[in-house]
């Protein structure tokens, strides 16, 4: 593992990357899920495009915590894992529950890539409106992490 910048200080260029990232699928994912119809055809689409900005997110705080490119590839496309480290490197104290949760439930399904290809499954998708919620909250609170309103050439 490399630590090269310590958490509080302004954001590496890569920190802003993933960041820009993981908002670009939360835009879309919000786009599906405020303009798609209630029915369970756009549910993996939609919940892929929520996890990915969620696993971004999350690996935009880590790599703001200093870990490299292949430290964040070794964390793979667990959620749980990344949400648990981002929080002992000091993303937060205070845990959201919403965020816990929808972390929870799209963990497994993302890390099997459930929502990719074809498998059956009896997991059940959560609430649309209450996940992208919950998204946008990691995503603002990440933004908060690593971004520095001083510090103008990134993000």
């Amino acid at each position: 593992m490399s630590v090269s910048a310590a958490a509080g200080t302004y954001p590496n260029r890569r920190a802003c990357e993933y960041l820009s990232m993981a908002a670009s699928y939360g835009d879309a994912a919000k786009m599906v899920g405020e303009h798609a119809p209630e029915n369970q055809a756009i549910e993996r689409p939609l919940f892929q495009l929520i996890a990915h900005a969620l696993e971004l997110s999350l690996k935009a705080a880590l790599s703001h915590q200093g870990h490299d490119e292949e430290w964040l590839m070794m964390m793979g496309h667990s959620l749980e894992r990344c949400y648990a480290q981002a929080i002992r490197g000091g993303l937060y104290s205070a845990q959201d529950l919403s965020i816990d949760r929808l972390i929870e439930a799209l963990d497994q399904p993302h890390a099997l890539q459930l929502f990719r290809y074809p498998q059956s499954s009896s997991w059940t998708a959560p609430d649309r409106n209450t996940a992208t919620q919950a998204m946008a909250g990691l995503l603002d609170l990440v933004g908060s992490y690593i971004y520095d309103p001083a510090q103008t050439d990134c993000c």
